[in-house]
């Protein structure tokens, strides 16, 4: 099966490759609150290295699922929330906004349902831009 289908961009008019997601729920949501739940850990050591920088894990058990992030309030808040009606994760950052993925089903991974880019590449990115210390992702 192939994990991801050419389709045209609205935007650019260019063919970019979007994710064929999981539509399994029970994978999906297993997978997705693993994820949630490794991000927290690698993310806890950041707190070390930063004044601000706390951490909120809502158990899917409660709308399926949501991971904080609070920075300064001049740096912002970074948001994970599961949509499990839609087989999605919805990330919001302060630095690049909102972006919706999709759980690849050939590869696993995160990835953006408009062109493919992964979830963690870009949190990682925008992290190291406001944080002190880098997450092991």
């Amino acid at each position: 099966a192939n994990d991801e289908t050419l389709e045209s961009s609205p935007i650019s008019g260019q063919n970019v490759m979007k994710p064929v997601g999981v539509r399994d729920a029970i994978l999906f949501s297993e997978t997705a609150e693993t994820f949630l739940i490794k991000l927290e850990d690698r993310l806890r050591p950041m707190q070390n290295c930063n004044d601000v920088f706390e951490i909120t894990r809502i158990p899917r058990d409660y709308s399926g699922g949501q991971l904080t992030i609070r920075l300064q309030p001049k740096h912002g808040i970074y948001n994970f929330i599961v949509d499990e009606d839609n087989f999605a994760i919805i990330f919001s950052s302060p630095i690049s906004g909102c972006y919706t993925y999709v759980l690849c089903s050939h590869s696993g991974k995160w990835l953006g349902e408009d062109d493919s880019h992964d979830l963690t590449g870009l949190l990682v990115r925008d992290l190291i831009r406001q944080c002190n210390g880098f997450p092991s992702l």
